[in-house]
């Protein structure tokens, strides 16, 4: 074996594990190179079994490195896909309840079971716009809110839905001075993963007499 035959520079398109495989066949080819004299010199063949020692470390290094790095890339694709699966999810939701409209306002991440996040809404007076918060079918989603501002008091907020979604409306008064803020609370009861919080405009003109089947509330 000549090491003029190898094709260094191809061998070295491998990094890390080309780079040790060129040094042990180096490695390889000095202690053939000793053994062959007629007084092998100790010292010498101490080198080269450090040398080689050393490039198989450097493979393994190498190896190694390859291995992590298609478990990162697994790891990447599975979380791709749940995240894919997930927002199928909330388009259906979306289509179900908000007739699949553009969302005004929306806030997307993930909540350990107790963690909350929430979606800040400013609202003029008059102003209606329907809600979806949804989390993955394996888990329970609830929401609460709090109110600032001159109409604060006057807010109205609906919910319905299942464990792992909340629907509704919130609307503000047409009355002088019913603009408010808005902060809907999306809490995880049971469970971690993926959430989606989105509002949907309603309308912005909503009558003195509008009722709500539920009370403001105010969160602590």
């Amino acid at each position: 074996m000549k090491f003029e035959t190898i094709n260094a520079f191809e061998i070295l398109s491998y990094g890390v594990i080309g780079l040790g495989f060129l040094l042990a066949v180096l490695s390889y080819l000095l202690l053939l190179k000793e053994q062959k004299l007629k007084d092998p010199r100790p010292p010498m063949l101490h080198a080269i079994n450090r040398f080689m020692m050393f490039s198989i470390v450097l493979c393994s290094i190498g190896i190694a490195s390859e291995i992590a790095k298609g478990f990162s890339n697994n790891s990447s694709g599975a979380l791709a896909d749940k995240a894919a699966s997930f927002d199928s999810i909330v388009a259906d939701l979306r289509k179900t309840y908000a007739h699949d409209s553009k969302p005004e306002n929306f806030r997307k991440g993930s909540l350990n079971e107790l963690e909350q996040a929430t979606l800040v809404l400013k609202f003029p007076r008059g102003r209606c716009e329907d809600y979806l918060v949804a989390t993955e079918p394996k888990n329970e989603i609830d929401i609460s809110w709090y109110t600032n501002g001159a109409g604060a008091r006057n807010v109205r907020v609906t919910k319905s839905g299942a464990e792992h979604f909340k629907t509704g409306s919130i609307c503000t008064s047409e009355k002088k001075g019913g603009e408010a803020s808005i902060g809907l609370i999306v809490k995880m009861i049971k469970g971690s993963g993926m959430y989606a919080a989105e509002t949907y405009f309603a309308s912005q003109i909503v009558s003195e007499g509008f009722e709500s089947n539920e009370s403001p509330n105010k969160a602590n």
